[in-house]
């Protein structure tokens, strides 16, 4: 059965090599965040477009500072000035033209395989156009048992396997909102505790009960489920960042 412990808090400390990071050409990066995540990244890559947004993030006398390992994707969307830029500085650059598979997939797939036991944070990957964030939702499950979290300033969204799991919550920066939401197969039953409303044996889906806009009470959350769901809380690292 698997089990797995998740706290936000350890995953901003800055612990070197201690994760892989990923960026979309989604929603626009907050340089504090993609700072503070680069100092504990083994390896960095951008998927086409997400190069200019981390281009964009740094003014030229920081821009040096945040070279990523590999820039990714078919290119419809990085600015030629962009990719003139990271040739310069040597960075890995792969077209991969191929449409059966989105900038997402591709880049996970160029993680190196010594790096893919560590969690992939993932930025640019929530917000925007919905057929996207499900696409996002859909590669997180493809990519399974993979520890990857989608993450903004605002919010952050990965998978539960099947079996126990603890969330260990920061009440400053974490919640209260939150949700259990069974996207991408039926829930059986799931069973938590350190929720305002607590599952108990409950069985989700879409079109009978799924858990939204529920509330983080406790310091610990945890989850017991028989299938997978997707765990979504509200975050405030604006008031840290």
């Amino acid at each position: 059965m698997n089990q797995s412990l998740f706290c936000i808090s350890k995953l901003l400390q800055g612990l070197p090599r201690s994760l892989s990071l990923l960026l979309l050409n989604g929603e626009s990066f907050s340089a504090s965040l993609v700072s503070r995540l680069w100092q504990s990244a083994a390896f960095t890559v951008c998927a086409d477009g997400g190069s200019n947004r981390l281009f964009d993030c740094f003014g030229t006398d920081q821009r040096d500072r945040f070279v990523p390992n590999v820039i990714k994707g078919d290119f419809d969307s990085i600015r030629p000035e962009v990719i003139k830029y990271y040739a310069s500085k040597k960075v890995n650059i792969i077209q991969n033209s191929n449409q059966f598979y989105n900038d997402f997939e591709k880049c996970l797939g160029s993680i190196e395989p010594n790096i893919e036991d560590l969690p992939t944070v993932v930025l640019g990957g929530i917000g925007g156009r919905m057929d996207q964030q499900l696409a996002n939702i859909h590669i997180l499950h493809k990519f399974l048992p993979r520890k990857i979290y989608l993450l903004s300033l605002d919010q952050v969204m990965w998978l539960l396997p099947g079996g126990k799991h603890c969330i260990v919550c920061s009440k400053d920066i974490e919640g209260p909102l939150c949700g259990l939401i069974p996207i991408g197969s039926i829930c059986r039953e799931a069973t938590t505790t350190g929720l305002r409303w607590n599952l108990d044996h409950q069985p989700l889906s879409f079109g009978s009960f799924i858990s939204s806009s529920n509330e983080i009470v406790d310091s610990f959350v945890e989850i017991e489920t028989s299938d997978t769901l997707l765990w979504w809380s509200e975050l405030k690292l604006r008031n840290i960042l």
